[in-house]
């Protein structure tokens, strides 16, 4: 692709990134306003996208795909991920898990959101969920409880692993749902955190909403062809 472009474009500068690590840069160097040197970034939408950020340069591993913490297995015996796998953190903190929670259940409150999904092309809306969280609709209160301590999970492991200084917390889901899912989250971290580890982690909201990854791309073009 970005031979395509250097060919239709002569002259211009271009890099091809993953969408999440350009997020996650952009929040490092323009949205936190804090010069820490390890970041890890969470982006919670249709799927779940992680971008790591080490002695301040994005991490990409051995064979660039370092950051895909959706699919950290928390669960072997856990639901199907759209990759494949079972119980991947994806699989509970995500849009496209709750579409699968809520189709796998033949509960009242699930058949009624079953005919939601058939209405709506299988687009389930932040915006509808903050609804039903607001007309104290237990069901879904539940699922995002379950989706909070489940994205605790995860983080606790990455405290474990990478010991961050910042984790931050992005996508639709998290952007729209951050006061019902943070107070959960935080509490269940502490539950998990044996270690003292995540004593000091700070757990910070993304501020540049839709423009992150836009930005992050921007900045990373410069300093690739600087």
């Amino acid at each position: 692709l970005k031979t395509f472009f250097e060919k239709k474009y002569p002259g211009a500068k271009l890099n091809i990134e993953n969408d999440v690590n350009a997020g996650t840069y952009g929040e490092y160097m323009l949205g936190i306003n804090k010069k820490a040197k390890n970041v890890v970034g969470l982006f919670v939408g249709t799927g779940l996208g992680g971008g790591i950020i080490i002695n301040s340069e994005l991490y990409y591993g051995t064979h660039g795909f370092a950051g895909e913490i959706g699919h950290m297995v928390i669960n072997y015996k856990g639901p199907k991920c759209n990759c494949g796998n079972n119980g991947c953190l994806e699989a509970y903190a995500s849009k496209s898990g709750l579409i699968n929670n809520i189709k796998n259940s033949n509960t009242k409150e699930a058949l009624i959101l079953q005919e939601y999904l058939n209405q709506n092309n299988n687009v389930l809306k932040t915006s509808y969920l903050k609804k039903l969280i607001l007309e104290n609709n237990l069901y879904i209160k539940k699922l995002i409880k379950k989706m909070a301590n489940k994205l605790a999970i995860g983080i606790v492991n990455l405290a474990n692993i990478l010991d961050p200084e910042i984790i931050i917390l992005g996508g639709g889901v998290v952007d729209g749902l951050s006061e019902y899912i943070l107070p959960q989250l935080n509490k269940k971290v502490k539950e998990l955190d044996f270690s003292g580890i995540a004593a000091n982690l700070e757990i910070r909201l993304a501020s540049l909403t839709d423009d992150a990854v836009m930005l992050g791309a921007a900045l990373l073009t410069k300093t690739t062809h600087e």
